[in-house]
């Protein structure tokens, strides 16, 4: 077979993917401004169409991401808004990707247990035992295994399982799966291609991140991406307002990529208007003003995009906010 005839096969590859949301977080988004992640967007536009050629469109089949994650423990959150946040993006999530989307919920459990207190470079037997919280997240894994599995096993369509997780527990899914695909041969499917996507970031200075690849699944995997990278992320955010009926999701302030100024921005317009109204303005165009950041084909909300441009946002909410405060009453 060609190259050319591989790779035109390979763009028809019936595809799901199955994101492990812990991974991913801590992987990839924690202390970045990228939370607000268009999943969808992420593996159609940049990770798989790298796998083999920039020019591939593979095709993802009904509820083609599957999206494993957790509720945050609130008495063990460490923000105000972490609960509210999440909640926020997950119906950002739902409304926006539709039935492309499948987001499946375990949970956390906190406990109090006792452990060995690190004390120099003695051994743990020779440490103290102090009592900690202990916070693990339980299903996710297991379910997102399950779930690939138990889809190899039914969907006759499917093609292409990738896997986003660098978790040794899903190695006996993906093992599974090959074993089966003798199975599928025989009933006249299609075998399976295993994908698998290491959750971690890229690293500019060096490439210590980009090689956590776990060789166990590797070895597993027909094909493996060894990091995600932060231009990927950057051009995969979902609009700063999802539409979702009269309550719209809308990116919480400390998640915007500039989120200080966007805060300023906030409680600058919040003088005068609802939250709602806030946002219409941050929505809609404005009239050239000497001196200020012209606005008149760009909205204040596209310009947020930049650092540049959210300062020049603010400076517009400040004036307008001292001329509306100025109109007699």
């Amino acid at each position: 077979m060609s190259v050319f005839s591989y790779l035109k096969d390979w763009k028809k590859l019936k595809t799901r993917v199955y994101i492990d949301g812990y991974n991913l977080y801590y992987g990839c988004l924690k202390n970045t401004p990228y939370k607000w992640l268009d999943l969808k967007a992420l593996f159609v536009n940049h990770v798989l169409p790298s796998v083999y050629h920039e020019n591939s469109h593979p095709q993802l089949l009904p509820q083609g991401v599957k999206f494993f994650t957790a509720k945050i423990v609130e008495k063990a959150a460490l923000g105000t808004n972490s609960t509210k946040d999440q909640q926020t993006y997950h119906n950002a999530l739902k409304k926006h990707l539709g039935d492309g989307l499948c987001l499946y919920e375990g949970y956390y459990a906190i406990n109090k247990v006792h452990a060995f207190q690190v004390q120099g470079n003695n051994l743990p037997r020779d440490c103290d035992r102090v009592e900690i919280w202990k916070l693990e997240e339980k299903q996710s894994d297991v379910n997102l295994a399950t779930e690939a599995l138990f889809d190899s096993v039914v969907e006759q369509e499917l093609e292409q399982i990738v896997y986003v997780s660098n978790d040794t527990d899903i190695a006996a899914s993906m093992i599974k799966v090959r074993e089966y695909n003798s199975v599928r041969l025989s009933k006249g499917w299609n075998s399976i291609r295993i994908g698998l996507v290491i959750p971690t970031k890229s690293s500019e200075s060096n490439d210590d991140e980009a090689r956590r690849a776990n060789k166990t699944l590797s070895d597993l995997a027909d094909w493996t991406v060894k990091c995600i990278t932060r231009d990927w992320l950057e051009k995969s955010q979902l609009p700063h307002k999802v539409p979702n009926g009269r309550r719209p999701a809308l990116i919480p302030i400390s998640w915007h990529p500039e989120s200080e100024i966007f805060k300023l921005i906030m409680l600058e317009l919040g003088k005068v208007h609802k939250l709602s109204e806030s946002w219409q303005w941050l929505e809609q165009t404005k009239p050239y003003v000497d001196g200020l950041m012209d606005l008149t084909s760009t909205t204040p909300l596209e310009a947020l995009c930049t650092s540049d441009g959210a300062v020049g946002v603010y400076e517009h909410a400040k004036a307008y906010i001292s001329w509306k405060l100025s109109l007699p009453e």
